[in-house]
């Protein structure tokens, strides 16, 4: 009995070692490689990474983030919605803003959108609930007070009507809340959250700045991650809190500026390149005046 609880000790000792050492050794990947750095204007910078010799997560991932400093009080950001799904690129381009990723969950028959979503004080859409409860990619929103930079993240409670109580003019919600307050939060396991796919996110950092970030998926170029997998990405590399968007074929950051324009690379064709772009009913907006 004795040499059964020590190898099961044993055991769980050497499991505990090497997924300590094997995130400490993606921590490192992440924080030596090099990335691309653009200095878009003075308080926006664009980064990518690619890694093609499966050194993160023992495999190929490709990267991108848009970093906002809000202390530019002229950067202010907006929600968009269309019952008529539409690319992301589009809502940007329509609109005049100088960047977009996009938005939440939708219906892909019907283009409604399955989350709570109000613009500029008019509620467009309410959160379609299971079983009268929160579905997991329902527990965190995005909130915003008209003409300010400023985004608030935020981990509402149970309450299906939580975002009616809420100050802000406009109000997005999706999820799951990967990072709260430095702590990786849990979250119902499927093939949602444990699979690879292209992930979208929206985070803050220690120091206050917004991150957009993007993560393609479904190629040979880039696995794409799983939600834990994106969880600690982003934890490496100093986010303290994190919103996952929706992802996989939605997955988009474009930069109407015109010089970059799609950053990443859209998997809803199949192929590793810009025009895999889905079409989807809502997106972020960021503009620069």
């Amino acid at each position: 009995m004795k040499k059964q609880v020590f190898s099961l000790l044993l055991l769980i000792t050497f499991a505990v070692n090497f997924i300590f050492a094997q995130t400490s050794s993606d921590s490192v990947v992440l924080n030596l490689s090099t990335w691309n750095i653009d200095t878009l204007t003075p308080h926006l910078v664009l980064k990518r990474l690619s890694i093609q010799n499966k050194s993160l997560f023992n495999s190929n991932q490709n990267i991108s983030i848009l970093e906002i400093d809000t202390a530019r009080s002229s950067l202010r950001m907006e929600f968009v919605y269309s019952d008529t799904l539409t690319r992301t690129s589009s809502f940007c381009k329509k609109n005049k803003a100088f960047a977009a990723i996009n938005g939440t969950f939708f219906f892909m028959k019907s283009g409604k959108s399955t989350d709570y979503i109000r613009i500029h004080g008019r509620k467009i859409a309410d959160n379609v609930p299971k079983e009268g409860k929160r579905k997991s990619y329902k527990n965190g929103l995005l909130a915003l007070f008209a003409h300010s930079p400023q985004l608030s993240i935020i981990l509402p409670d149970t309450n299906l009507f939580f975002e009616d109580s809420l100050a802000q003019e406009s109000v997005l919600t999706a999820g799951p809340m990967l990072l709260f307050a430095d702590s990786v939060l849990p979250y119902i396991q499927n093939s949602f959250s444990l699979g690879r796919h292209p992930r979208t996110g929206v985070g803050i950092t220690h120091d206050n700045k917004i991150l957009w970030v993007v993560v393609d998926g479904h190629s040979s170029h880039a696995a794409g991650m799983s939600l834990k997998e994106f969880a600690y990405t982003m934890k490496y590399l100093d986010v303290a809190t994190l919103l996952n968007l929706d992802g996989g074929g939605s997955s988009t950051l474009y930069i109407n500026d015109g010089k970059h324009g799609m950053i990443n690379f859209p998997s809803d064709n199949g192929k590793f390149d810009h025009y895999g772009e889905r079409r989807v009913a809502s997106a972020v907006l960021l503009f620069t005046e």
